[in-house]
């Protein structure tokens, strides 16, 4: 056995019942039993999309690449493969499509969930080097279509680390930062710091989980957790320099934005408690320029009473929805929904209303998802549900809402809100409307009031690109969301820092897409909106609100 890379190219099922993480061996391709039709491609030799990759990163000192999966993709689809990462080895990692893909990511994630890596640059070249220092790591590798439709490949090289910044210069990597562990001597002071940060919070705090990631202004980097019912969680962010400033925001699976975190004496944080049954949490991390390592550390403790913690700044999941002012209630319409049921109900519309799926306790917790429809069939809108925010309809007279059940939920209601603060616009395109409204509201943290500031209609032809100056004010956040009528093709929005280029965040979807940005100073960013598809009309929506966590 040599201590080079070895790759196990079998789809995730085959490699969890094998044991991909064993040992390591030479480099070498194999292919999963029993493929699907139309699955990906593995192969030892290079796909000719990698071939011209392949040969430029073997003259700056890679070993022998192999291709790791091959296939069709469209936008929004990904195309996966493992990878078994040996101790003291490195990995360079690219994907490469054919020239009807515009634009192309590609991410790395460990067992535990933990991103290795991460390339989110508006091209279509993304390429990552990986290393694994202190033990053996079995890796995900995923490349996502952000644009366009075509032939993708992804494929890697063992690298020594010796060779690491000779290779990932020669290939543009942006994200070559080792793996590191929280016993390295980066953090000398961690206890004392998550000690004072715990006592801070007062409470009976349990360590659940400590772990050092890379950190790159270009690419944010993931990593999830788990939040039990009646529990909270804190989550401290350390940065390795203390010139490099995190910013942190804290999702739940939907993609609903729970917080920005909050920074109190140079420690960046977030606490969110949760009043409703367990979720995932998914964190992202990125230092406003430069690159280097942080160290999360969670905690968790009972659920705090809300007279507790109302002198902190906490997000709260999961509490009842039943407190919304009289004036907004307009109905609360009692069912029973079964798992997998379609159940249509019929509301006399007065204009735009907003409709929200709840338990009978008043908890926005009930997975499902709505639509709704005027008496002639024309699709008015649509939504998660689950996430807390309620679906928008624009329509004057009878409307149907379609609720289709994911899990078993006796005595559901459906609350009916007025919506005042709808912009006269979004009766012009009432889908488009809808799809916007959600998406911004998902980028919104609970319990902001969140305003609408600026509404635009324009139509979108296939593959436009649409760029305007937009301004984020000081001490304050903004959401901007597009949505459009046409259901095919997909949208991409992007903030960008017009004096650097650099993309600062970024947002993907087929019907709707949103990004959110918030400014300590105030800024002025350039807004690109990219439409791939057919031609649809489409409402721009910008939001905004203080600064709070």
């Amino acid at each position: 056995m040599n201590n080079g890379l070895h790759l196990l190219l079998h789809m995730l099922a085959l490699c969890g019942a094998m044991g991909c993480a064993a040992q390591a061996r030479t480099l070498q391709a194999q292919a999963p039993a029993g493929r699907a039709e139309g699955g990906p491609e593995q192969s030892a030799s290079p796909h000719p999309l990698l071939i011209s990759s392949a040969d430029h990163a073997q003259s700056a000192g890679a070993g022998p690449m192999e291709t790791v999966a091959t296939g069709v993709r469209g936008p929004g689809e990904t195309l996966t493969g493992m990878a078994v990462l040996p101790r003291d080895r490195c990995a360079l990692i690219y994907a490469r499509a054919g020239s009807t893909v515009i634009d192309l990511d590609l991410h790395a994630f460990a067992d535990d969930g933990i991103q290795f890596g991460s390339d989110e640059g508006p091209d279509a070249r993304p390429t990552l080097l990986v290393c694994a220092q202190t033990h053996t790591v079995r890796l995900f590798l995923s490349a996502k279509v952000a644009q366009g439709l075509g032939l993708v490949s992804i494929g890697l090289h063992d690298v020594d680390p010796t060779a690491r910044v000779r290779v990932s210069d020669a290939m543009g990597v942006r994200n070559h930062a080792l793996k590191i562990d929280t016993s390295d001597q980066g953090w000398p002071n961690l206890d004392e710091d998550i000690a004072a940060h715990l006592a801070s919070l007062s409470g009976d705090w349990r360590d659940v989980r400590r772990v050092a990631v890379p950190v790159d202004a270009r690419v944010p980097t993931h990593f999830d957790a788990d939040l039990a019912e009646q529990q909270c969680l804190s989550a401290l962010v350390l940065p390795d320099d203390p010139y490099l400033q995190l910013e942190l925001q804290v999702k739940t699976d939907q993609g609903r934005v729970l917080s920005q975190g909050v920074e109190i004496d140079g420690r960046r944080s977030a606490l969110i408690c949760n009043h409703g049954r367990a979720t995932q949490l998914v964190f992202e991390i990125r230092p406003q320029s430069g690159q280097g390592f942080a160290v999360v550390a969670l905690n968790v403790a009972p659920r705090m009473p809300l007279r507790e913690s109302a002198a902190r700044t906490v997000v709260h999941l999961g509490q009842p929805t039943l407190d919304v002012p009289k004036q907004e209630r307009l109905q609360l319409l009692p069912f029973d929904l079964a798992f997998g049921q379609v159940r249509s109900i019929s509301v006399q519309s007065q204009g735009c209303q907003r409709y929200l799926l709840t338990d009978k306790t008043g908890n926005a917790s009930v997975l499902g998802k709505m639509r709704g429809w005027s008496q002639t069939g024309r699709l008015l809108g649509e939504a998660e549900t689950g996430s807390g925010v309620p679906l928008l309809l624009c329509q004057s007279g009878p409307v149907v809402i379609e609720v289709e059940a994911d899990e078993y939920s006796p005595n559901a209601r459906l609350l009916v809100l007025a919506a005042k603060d709808a912009p006269p616009l979004y009766t012009t395109a009432p889908l488009a409307a809808s799809r916007a409204d959600y998406r911004g509201r998902l980028l919104e943290p609970p319990e902001v009031a969140a305003a609408v500031g600026s509404v635009r209609s324009f139509t979108l032809a296939a593959v436009q690109r649409v760029a305007l100056p937009v301004v984020v004010s000081k001490g304050g956040c903004s959401a901007f969301s597009v949505g459009g009528e046409d259901s095919e093709g997909s949208f991409d929005v992007r903030l960008v820092d017009p004096a650097s280029d650099q993309v600062l965040t970024r947002g993907h979807g087929q019907t709707s897409a949103g990004v959110m940005l918030c400014s300590t100073e105030g800024r002025e960013v350039a807004l690109e909106v990219v439409r791939a598809g057919a031609e649809t009309v489409a409402l721009l929506v910008q939001s905004h609100w203080p600064a709070r966590n």
